[in-house]
């Protein structure tokens, strides 16, 4: 009986012995790959429009007009009417101003009162001589409305340039009876309103020009692009803008507000980390035209942290077993205890633990494997594949990596390394337009629709692996004053 224990005793060390000599020197690589991932910055952004609503109230509007047309805006004496009769004119703002569009120009209607009083030249001098004033005379009260037709532009430094054509329109035709004699005042009135209408429009040019709506808007707007927002929390996520240019077409007169498309041009991305350093501002520049594409495109980092993705594979693989052949005969078997997924470089190592057993002992320890993370986009999927084998020690049961290659298990690894991402892509969209959809700091509001979300590229950091897209579609800020 010890004779053939004996014998079966060296069998079983031939066999090793014969292991050993078919299975190549292994890599030792103590303690497997170094951590850390090569530095990648993300791809750079291409370069997009945010669109800025501007809207100039028209009732902001009609306070500059109130301020330069003053309560008593004429007041003129000894008018001659004809010979030997003269009239002193008066008039006066009775109302506030109204606002309407007509043929795209804004027009504003002013409602005034025109007093007139008519009397003889003759007694007006025989007073004077005496001290005294005019004689009473005859006096009739007229309305009319002043009308304020304006067509407003924008200059190259964000000033208000408008055009403005200033007329009234008599609400009745104003006549005054002086003794047996009637007079038609209308023609009289009208040259001395004409000059005072001459003389507001310059008024109205300048104070329109000093109006600080759109200037402000833009240069409130050319602030806000400085610096990065945080958009949440968990993880911290930033808004980044790096502007470029600022554009507007022409202004358009909206229901109730002048209303002016503007543009900030630049790149735009949202950043996951630690805030990102903010980089300079440039000067606020001058207006430039709005160009024919205004579609807003933006970054949008995904990313797939390496304890999620190690929690993942984990569940999947630890507890497998794998046998393990030498020239198409088993000489033992592997069996996954943990399994941990980290970067090195621009690869994923797989740190597999193991228990492995043969006829002859048991052993146990760690395997390394790299691998290459790969993007398929139409798929939406992240896997691990073109693993290579390292080894932790020299163990021959275990260590050798052809021997692993061809017990099928980097085949088996692979399928277990593939990780969906189209929830996550799906969920940044809500989450992008959700964040983009808010009220900003100064009470304007940011509306963003997102039209599609699309995959470029793949990369990995030391903060997991992360999958650069970019977000296409409408982005719209709206400023009121």
């Amino acid at each position: 009986m010890m004779k053939r224990l004996g014998i079966v005793a060296a069998l079983l060390a031939a066999g090793a012995a014969a292991l050993f000599v078919l299975l190549p020197q292994p890599v030792v690589v103590g303690s497997g790959p170094d951590r850390g991932a090569l530095v990648s910055a993300a791809p750079i952004p291409p370069a997009s429009v945010l669109l800025v609503d501007v809207r100039v109230p028209y009732s902001q509007l009609a306070q500059g007009i109130e301020a330069s047309v003053p309560e008593v805006f004429l007041d003129e004496t000894g008018k001659e009417l004809r010979e030997g009769v003269l009239s002193d004119l008066r008039g006066e703002r009775t109302g506030a101003v109204t606002v309407s569009v007509r043929d795209e120009r804004v027009l504003f209607e002013m409602p005034v009162s025109l007093t007139v009083k008519v009397y003889g030249e003759r007694r007006a001098n025989k007073r004077a001589d005496r001290g005294g004033e005019a004689p009473a005379g005859a006096v009739v009260v007229a309305k009319l409305v002043v009308e304020i037709e304006y067509l407003f532009d924008v200059a190259d430094d964000w000033s208000m340039q408008s055009t403005s054509v200033l007329s009234h329109r008599w609400l009745e035709k104003p006549t005054v009876q002086l003794g047996p004699l009637k007079f038609g005042i209308e023609k009289l009135a009208d040259k001395s309103l004409e000059q005072v209408w001459e003389d507001t429009a310059v008024k109205l040019a300048d104070r329109m020009a000093e109006h600080p709506g759109f200037r402000d808007a833009m240069q409130r707007t050319w602030q806000g692009m400085g610096g990065a927002r945080q958009t949440q929390r968990q993880p911290a996520t930033w808004w980044v803008a790096q502007p470029s240019a600022l554009y507007a077409s022409s202004p358009v007169a909206g229901p109730d507000a002048l209303q002016l498309t503007a543009g900030v041009g630049g790149r735009f991305q949202l950043v996951v980390g630690a805030e990102p350093e903010p980089s300079p501002l440039p000067a606020f520049p001058n207006r430039s035209p709005l160009p024919p594409e205004t579609g807003f495109r933006m970054s949008v980092p995904l990313t797939m942290q390496w304890a999620s993705l190690s929690k993942t594979a984990a569940e999947r693989v630890v507890g497998q077993t794998w046998s393990l052949p030498v020239a198409g005969t088993d000489v033992g078997s592997v069996t996954a205890t943990s399994l941990e997924l980290y970067p090195s470089n621009d690869l994923v190592v797989v740190a597999l633990g193991y228990t492995a057993s043969n006829p002859a002992w048991d052993t146990d320890g760690t395997l390394y494997m790299t691998g290459r993370p790969t993007l398929d986009p139409d798929a939406r999927v992240v896997s691990i594949e073109d693993f290579q084998t390292l080894v932790q020690t020299w163990d021959p049961a275990v260590s050798n990596a052809h021997a692993l290659a061809e017990s099928g298990l980097h085949d088996a690894i692979s399928e277990q390394l593939t990780f969906p991402f189209g929830d996550r892509i799906d969920a940044a969209k809500r989450g992008a337009t959700a964040n983009l959809s808010r009220t900003t700091q100064d009470g304007g509001t940011l509306q963003g629709q997102l039209d599609r979300l699309e995959v470029q590229a793949l990369r990995v950091t030391d903060t997991g692996v992360v999958i650069d897209a970019l977000a296409a579609g409408q982005l719209t800020l709206t400023t009121a004053l």
